[in-house]
């Protein structure tokens, strides 16, 4: 999904100012509002230099019942605090 906010906060201002002009459109109000873009196309930039370009295409969408198992803890799993995380990310 980052990636995908990521892609969306830049065209957002096509579809509209946000109520707060100091303010970006929230992505997720866009989603809702506009549906799920069909192309999405990601340039990551650090420190003003250009790194990765990436195009993402919606070519099909389906209705389908989704196995149960995609839904199941994977083993080894242990819950975390967001404290937890950002200290084991920044070892």
């Amino acid at each position: 999904m980052v990636t995908l906010v990521k892609a969306i906060q830049k065209p957002s201002d096509m579809w509209g100012e946000a109520s707060d002009s100091d303010q970006e459109a929230d992505p997720d109000d866009l989603l809702s509002v506009h549906g799920f873009p069909m192309l999405v196309q990601t340039l990551e930039v650090a420190d003003g230099e250009l790194g990765s370009y990436e195009i993402q295409e919606t070519v099909s969408v389906e209705r389908k019942t989704m196995p149960a198992g995609l839904f199941a803890v994977p083993a080894g799993y242990h819950k975390v605090t967001l404290e937890q995380l950002f200290a084991e990310a920044i070892r």
